[in-house]
């Protein structure tokens, strides 16, 4: 039943934007918000303004995510593991008075919390610990990717992708894990009052 109401959504969507069209308008899905624009125009997400993020913070976004598995939206679970990154590494950026990019590119997101965090891997660190960076890397970007293919913030129509739900719970707790270890590098950081050009 829930994938024939998306079903349904993304037919009525697209009839819509049949008609909007001849205005120059169309209607999109941006994070469960529906929105007309210009066609062409590029649509802005804004980045969120974190004033504190915690562990706490983490763990019930993560249960939140882990219910929509539970009930069966995986979408949902997927967004909600994109956005604990998002929210993660925007903090973690304005911890350093820095603004985060524009955009809500996730990758952009993270390579600025290297940068600011000199969490860069390199041959002065141990192997196993470059081994551990370079995983990270790769929990970013699939999840990010997983977001933009599969998740409910985008109509795909063919071009969706079934998400089973071990792949969604996978999603989450990498997500969670990820989000753990920003958090402790930024606390650590704070804590220690260590120089943003000095290595962790």
């Amino acid at each position: 039943e829930i994938k024939r109401y998306k079903y349904i959504v993304e037919k009525v969507i697209c009839k819509i934007n049949s008609i909007l069209y001849f205005g120059g308008h169309e209607l999109i899905v941006i994070n469960g918000q529906y929105i007309v624009k210009s066609i062409g125009d590029e649509i802005v997400v804004d980045i969120p303004n974190i004033n504190v993020i915690d562990r706490d913070y983490i763990r019930s976004l993560s249960e939140r995510a882990l219910k929509d598995i539970d009930d069966n939206n995986m979408d949902s679970a997927v967004t909600k593991a994109r956005t604990m990154l998002e929210e993660i590494f925007c903090y973690a950026i304005e911890m350093k008075n820095c603004e985060p990019s524009d955009g809500g590119d996730i990758g952009k997101l993270y390579k600025q919390v290297k940068d600011l965090y000199s969490m860069h891997a390199d041959n002065s660190m141990d192997k196993r610990i470059n081994k551990m960076l370079s995983g990270l890397e790769n929990i970013v970007q699939s999840i990010a990717e997983m977001r933009n293919n599969g998740s409910d913030s985008h109509g795909l129509g063919n071009k969706r992708v079934d998400i089973f739900n071990y792949h969604a719970r996978l999603a989450v707790n990498a997500s969670t894990t990820m989000a753990e270890f920003i958090l402790s590098v930024c606390q650590n950081n704070i804590e220690k009052g260590v120089d943003p050009n000095e290595r962790k």
